[in-house]
């Protein structure tokens, strides 16, 4: 039932085990392309994919990520305001 549903993070591709806390978002990408229902800030990083913006809207783009090993853990972070300034 609608109840029972578990929300799913994953706009297009697929990815497992989407866990999200207060500054980081970790899964594990079942394709090399993943579309999360994320906001884009182009301070979020990932060492193990590529982050781009995805227009899912005129004013909204979500998170894209590609280049992703798929079965490998990835982890988004955004960087620290004190980077983010000196960037």
């Amino acid at each position: 039932s609608r109840l029972d549903a578990k929300p799913s993070y994953v706009i297009q591709g697929s990815a497992s085990d989407v866990r999200q806390t207060t500054n980081s978002v970790s899964l594990i990408p079942g394709t090399e392309r993943v579309v999360l229902s994320f906001k884009y800030y182009p301070f979020v990083r990932s060492s193990q994919c590529v982050v781009a913006p995805f227009p899912a809207s005129p004013e909204l783009n979500l998170i894209e990520l590609s280049g992703c090993k798929v079965g490998e853990p990835v982890t988004l972070e955004s960087i620290n305001p004190l980077e983010r300034l000196l960037s």
